[in-house]
């Protein structure tokens, strides 16, 4: 260390110390000091004041959390038509795509780092710079102008300390410094050193951690607070409630009776929320919070059997324009006898492979696999064949030319079993064959009184 360096600026350094003491004091974790040269953190401040560093070489970090002036939530609106999934995410009325914007209560902190510099604060102005995900490079830009002009002016009157004076201004004037307040919207700008052909994506993912961050500071205010159960109408704690995606809250174990109640009873349609005026269906988020683990389970198997119930159905669902679009269909899905696994079909053997216990199985008799023996009869096959494509307005080519085979086939033994015979010696059906009528004799000679 420069004896003569630390010497000079002792005065100013112990000033620093005695801010960053104060700085930790009112903003605890959200203050950090580092050293300029390791880019270590010195969490020990009391080292400082013991053991001092070189001048110049202290920064301090301020995790910086911004006020959103709205009640209802700032709106953040996607460039581009970039989806973020997330629960106050909204879609443009009449729009088309994904959601175009997304409300939230609560935005990642800004980072704040003041480089101080030896005369600080007496006779210099720290370099202060952000760093924000949410900030486009224009903005942060004009961020940094900002904070520079202002180090410099409290500089020129005398100097003083500025790491509460930024983070402060940061925290209550940032969105009206750059026009959100009057605009009531945050428009996610191009990020800072990306290429034009992946700032969607670096966009994309910037919006869903908005949502991420947004929804656990909601769920952390939920969990601190205590919220009076609709149901049972005893007041519990945030931990002890669940606020549904909906939005509604309610104590867990009165979802989980009730969630529990129509699992076990297979009333998959009837695990919505609680609340009459909304009735919007549980979510798997929502049901393995509250569900033991085995009754979750049963709901995942039933929920899976009937989707692929429903799909194999061959229900069609209707375009915008309230036409017939593609049809979803899955003939193939068979469910093993043995433990309820689902399987895949071989249309053309009729036959599968449990692929959870192994058992190789016949889809028509459900029995063993037996190739080469029959185990239905004509009719049998058919009425198999009919329940499959029962309800489905369109069949598949290879499905219908067995059911017209069949058909044909039933037809000709029933007229078999009317008609014909089986042969003596080649056991062969038979049809008895009528000789054609002898012709009619016609008038003989000399009837009618003529020459003979």
């Amino acid at each position: 260390m420069d004896d003569a360096a630390a010497a000079e600026h002792a005065e100013e350094y112990l000033e620093q110390v005695e801010e960053a003491e104060a700085l930790a004091a009112i903003l605890e974790r959200d203050f950090a000091v580092r050293s300029r040269a390791t880019g270590r953190e010195l969490r020990d401040l009391d080292v400082l004041r013991s053991d001092p560093r070189q001048p110049g070489d202290l920064v301090f970090q301020v995790a910086v959390e911004v006020e959103i002036p709205f009640e209802a939530g700032l709106r953040v609106a996607l460039p581009d038509s970039t989806a973020a999934a997330g629960p106050s995410s909204a879609a443009e009325p009449g729009g088309g795509g994904g959601p175009t914007s997304l409300v939230v209560e609560h935005l990642p902190k800004v980072q704040l780092l003041m480089v101080l510099p030896p005369a600080y604060p007496a006779a210099a102005a720290p370099h202060a710079v952000v760093h924000c995900a949410w900030l486009g490079r224009g903005e942060k830009e004009r961020v940094n102008a900002e904070l520079a002009r202002q180090c410099d002016e409290n500089a020129a009157a005398g100097g003083g300390p500025m790491g509460f004076f930024l983070a402060d201004w940061l925290k209550n004037e940032l969105l009206a410094f750059l026009g959100v307040a009057d605009r009531g919207e945050l428009r996610l700008g191009p990020p800072e050193g990306v290429a034009p052909g992946v700032q969607r994506k670096v966009v994309a993912k910037t919006a869903a951690k908005l949502a991420a961050h947004d929804e656990a500071m909601r769920e952390r205010a939920f969990n601190r607070g205590t919220h009076a159960c609709p149901i049972c109408f005893e007041p519990k704690a945030g931990l002890a409630s669940l606020r549904l995606a909906c939005g509604h809250a309610f104590c867990r174990a009165c979802l989980r009776q009730h969630a529990e109640v129509n699992v076990r009873e297979g009333s998959l349609g009837a695990i919505r929320c609680p609340d009459t005026a909304c009735r919007v269906a549980l979510g798997p988020a929502d049901l393995r919070k509250v569900l033991p683990a085995e009754v979750f389970e049963r709901w995942e198997t039933l929920t899976l059997e009937r989707s692929l119930d429903q799909v194999s159905t061959g229900g069609r669902r209707a375009g915008r324009s309230g036409g017939l679009t593609e049809k979803k269909k899955m003939e193939d899905v068979q469910y093993c006898p043995r433990c309820t696994a689902v399987c895949v079909r071989d249309p053309e053997e009729e036959a599968a492979l449990c692929g959870t216990c192994f058992y190789s199985f016949c889809t028509l008799c459900l029995g063993a696999r037996h190739p080469g023996t029959e185990c239905l009869n004509a009719e049998q096959k058919l009425e198999i064949l009919r329940n499959r494509t029962k309800n489905h307005r369109e069949v598949q080519a290879e499905v219908l030319r067995k059911k017209r085979e069949l058909e044909a086939d039933i037809a000709a033994q029933k007229y078999v079993r009317l008609n014909c015979k089986t042969c003596p010696k080649c056991r062969n059906a038979i049809e008895k064959v009528s000789p054609p009528p002898a012709p009619r004799p016609g008038p003989r000679p000399g009837a009618d009184g003529g020459e003979p």
